[in-house]
C-alpha cells in the first residue's frame, strides 16, 4: 500500500490517498528457432494485447486503471506484464476488499478453451453452478466461468485475433510449440497452457462464436455500398454507407480475396467507389424476442466494384492505417 498525492479540481494539492498496485504476468514462449519472424511477433502481440484489453474493459470498474507493458524480451519469447492500479478507500482496505479481477486468468481460460475446441464448434454447452461445461467434438469436457464464456462469445474479435495469431505462428516454419504461462503479483507461476505444433495449426481456424449463443438472429442480404473509410491493416472495421440500411455502419470485412487485392494495391478507392456485396447482420435477441445492443454487420463477399464519375479523391485522412 502506498500514498499518492492528487490534484483537486482547482489544481491544488489534495490530501494523500491510498492506492494499491496489483500486477499479473503473462509469458508466451515460442518453441523452435532462437530468431523469430517480425510478422509472428507482431500478430501475437496484436492478438494478445487486444484480448487483454477487451477483458479489462469488461471486468474492471470505470474508476480502475490498467496498463499493459511488454518487458524482458528474451530469445524466442516475450513477456507481457499487466499492471493494475486502483485507488482504494481506507475503509475498503480495512475490510479487506482489495481483490481485482484476474485479467490474465481469464485470458488463460480462453486460451485453454480454444486449444480444446481445435478449430471446431463444441457439440454441447451446459450450465453447471455458474460455469459452462463445454464438450468438444472428441467428447472431452472443459469447464470455464460464465463470465469468461460471455466475454469470449460476445467479442468475436478475440476469436479472430487469436486464430490469426496461431495461423501466423503455424506458417512461420521455425515454430514447433507454443507455451503460455501466467504468474501472480509475487512472480509465482499459476497455470501453463502448452500447444503442440499440430494444436497450433488446429486452433488457427476461427470458429463462429456467435453460433455458440442461442439468442442470435442472423440475416443475409445483398446491397450496394459506398466506402466511407477503408482500413488497410489489421482486423479493424470499415465504415460503409449501405443504402438499404439508410445509414453508415461499421462493417467487418470477411472477404479474404478482396482484402488481399486491396492490400496489394490492385484495388483503389475514391469517394465515388461503390461496391455490390453480400452482407450478414447479427442481432442479439432477449427472451421476449426484443433486440439487445447494436446489430453487427459483416461483408461476406464483394460481387463487383463500380466507379461513378469522380468528384473527390479519397484523402489520406479518410484512411485508417
Amino acid at each position: 500500500m502506498k500514498n499518492l498525492t492528487k490534484l483537486n479540481q482547482d489544481g491544488k494539492l489534495s490530501k494523500k490517498v491510498k492506492f494499491m498496485i496489483e500486477k499479473e504476468s503473462l509469458k508466451i514462449n515460442f518453441g523452435g528457432e532462437d530468431c523469430i519472424r517480425i510478422d509472428t511477433l507482431r500478430d501475437s502481440l496484436d492478438a494478445t494485447l487486444k484480448t487483454l484489453e477487451i477483458i479489462a474493459n469488461k471486468t474492471l470498474k470505470k474508476e480502475d486503471y490498467c496498463k499493459f507493458v511488454v518487458e524482458n524480451v528474451q530469445i524466442g519469447c516475450f513477456e507481457i506484464i499487466i499492471s493494475v492500479i486502483k485507488d482504494i478507500l481506507p475503509e475498503l482496505v480495512l475490510a479487506g476488499v482489495t481483490a481485482m479481477p484476474e485479467i490474465v486468468k481469464t485470458y488463460i481460460e480462453i486460451i485453454k478453451l480454444r486449444k480444446s475446441l481445435k478449430g471446431h464448434p463444441p457439440i454441447k454447452i451446459e450450465d453447471n453452478n455458474g460455469r459452462k461445461e463445454i464438450t468438444n467434438r472428441d467428447g472431452n469436457v472443459i469447464i470455464i466461468e460464465n463470465s469468461t464464456f460471455n466475454i469470449y462469445v460476445n467479442n468475436d474479435e478475440i476469436e479472430k485475433g487469436l486464430a490469426k495469431m496461431n495461423r501466423t505462428i503455424s506458417q512461420d516454419g521455425g515454430r514447433t510449440t507454443l507455451e503460455i504461462k501466467s504468474y501472480d503479483q509475487n512472480g509465482n507461476s499459476n497455470e501453463d497452457v502448452d500447444y503442440s505444433e499440430e494444436e497450433i495449426k488446429q486452433s488457427s481456424i476461427a470458429i463462429d462464436v456467435d453460433k455458440l449463443i442461442d439468442d442470435i438472429e442472423i440475416q443475409e442480404f445483398k446491397s450496394s455500398a459506398f466506402i466511407k473509410r477503408p482500413c488497410f491493416s489489421g482486423e479493424a472495421k470499415w465504415e460503409l454507407n449501405i443504402p438499404v440500411l439508410d445509414r453508415t455502419v461499421s462493417v467487418s470485412v470477411e472477404d479474404d480475396e478482396f482484402l488481399e487485392k486491396v492490400q496489394k494495391g490492385e484495388i483503389s478507392f475514391s469517394a465515388a467507389t461503390r461496391i455490390e456485396a453480400r452482407f450478414e447482420s447479427k442481432t442479439r435477441i432477449d427472451k421476449n424476442g426484443e433486440s439487445v445492443g447494436a446489430t453487427r454487420y459483416a461483408l461476406k463477399q464483394v460481387i463487383s466494384i463500380k466507379q461513378r464519375e469522380q468528384t473527390k479523391q479519397m484523402s489520406i485522412d479518410d484512411i485508417e492505417n
